[in-house]
């Protein structure tokens, strides 16, 4: 897999987390002060959705156990061993029909490390 079409910048709402499968991958999509962000939807801690968590400073907090993963790393806040995947992100187009893509092949983790 290379580039992958996830959803149009208009489908997204700002701090709002936005769920979409491809293939084997389930990912969570945020827009937060203009900059999009792709990584994994799973925590690894207990499997909770993260696209239904809070972004905040940073750090994308799940919300079934609160536990806090940073957006650009996927490092667990405080220091934790867990691990998120981050995706390479582009925007391809502009105005509304412009498309959020990730690389789904490429990662800053080779897979969520579960604690």
């Amino acid at each position: 897999m290379a580039w992958v079409d996830l959803c149009k910048v208009s489908d997204l709402s700002e701090g709002e987390g936005r769920f979409v499968s491809v293939d084997d991958n389930n990912i969570a999509i945020f827009l937060k002060d203009g900059k999009v962000h792709v990584f994994d939807d799973t925590c690894p801690h207990a499997g909770g959705s993260l696209s239904g968590g809070i972004l905040e400073e940073g750090f994308v907090t799940c919300p079934w156990h609160y536990w806090s993963f940073n957006v650009e790393t996927g490092c667990m806040q405080g220091g934790g061993r867990a691990k998120i995947r981050i995706y390479p992100t582009q925007i391809v187009g502009e105005g509304a029909d412009a498309i959020v893509q990730a690389d789904l092949q490429v990662t800053t983790e080779s897979r969520s490390t579960p604690l």
